[in-house]
């Protein structure tokens, strides 16, 4: 087999559309049972850790070509975002059976690389896949972006990458720490650069909801997701932001 997808669905039709394109393409397709929620124990009390137990299925397999989660499942974007701080180049899609703004922007902005209704998904996941296993290993690329740092004083926005592959990215500084995230708040779309950052904490303008620039996690509403976050790294005195392409 040339990798392995993983998928967290309830949907029939669609994994049969998934066997059979897995199928078609040498790949092993394997379906888990949707984890609890992250920070939670199977009879929902607070503690654990995303990624612990919890979800053996997903910690039991080595790096996955694809993660494709059904998006009106509980918790589902939150997932999304452990998944990607885990999996850094794994391909991560959503499934949504209805138009829902907000849980879409939210899964883009927790990490998904691919959200498409039910009827599109399984035409636009071949086209991607198909473009990963030409690489020959699987496994998607990283780019690494030149981020041109502002020339300022103290905490506060100090870069942005407006053009960078799947959508703005603002680079914040706290301490001696930068901290970049997608530059788009998962409610309504704002600019999360014109917030007010107070700690590692981000307001977005347009609806007050607060996001962690270190974890992307979500600490206010409006907004139901969190945010999501790339590594950040200096090499000779040149800062870059690595992206999944």
């Amino acid at each position: 087999m040339a990798g392995l997808v993983l998928v967290a669905m309830r949907d029939r039709v669609v994994l049969g559309r998934l066997q059979a394109l897995t199928d078609g393409m040498g790949v092993s397709l394997e379906a888990v049972e949707p984890p609890p929620a992250p920070g939670s124990d199977p009879a929902g009390a607070p503690g654990g850790d995303p990624g612990s137990t919890q979800d053996a299925d997903f910690v039991a397999a080595a790096v996955p070509l694809a993660v494709i989660v059904e998006l009106e499942l509980p918790h589902a974007v939150d997932w999304v975002a452990s998944w990607r701080r885990r999996w850094p180049t794994t391909l991560i899609a959503g499934s949504v059976r209805f138009p829902d703004q907000e849980l879409w922007h939210g899964a883009l902005a927790a990490g998904a690389d691919l959200v498409a209704n039910r009827g599109a998904l399984v035409s636009q996941l071949q086209h991607v896949l198909e473009a990963r296993l030409g690489g020959g290993d699987g496994v998607g690329d990283v780019a690494r972006l030149l981020v041109r740092l502002m020339e300022r004083p103290g905490d506060g926005l100090i870069g942005r990458l407006p053009d960078a592959p799947g959508g703005s990215i603002a680079i914040f500084r706290v301490g001696d720490r930068l901290h970049a995230v997608r530059d788009e708040c998962p409610h309504a779309g704002a600019s999360l650069a014109d917030g007010d950052l107070t700690g590692t904490i981000i307001t977005c303008p347009r609806h007050g909801s607060q996001f962690d620039v270190a974890t992307g996690a979500r600490e206010r509403g409006p907004s139901d997701f969190p945010i999501r976050t790339y590594r950040v790294l200096t090499e000779e005195g040149a800062t870059y932001v690595e992206v999944p392409l």
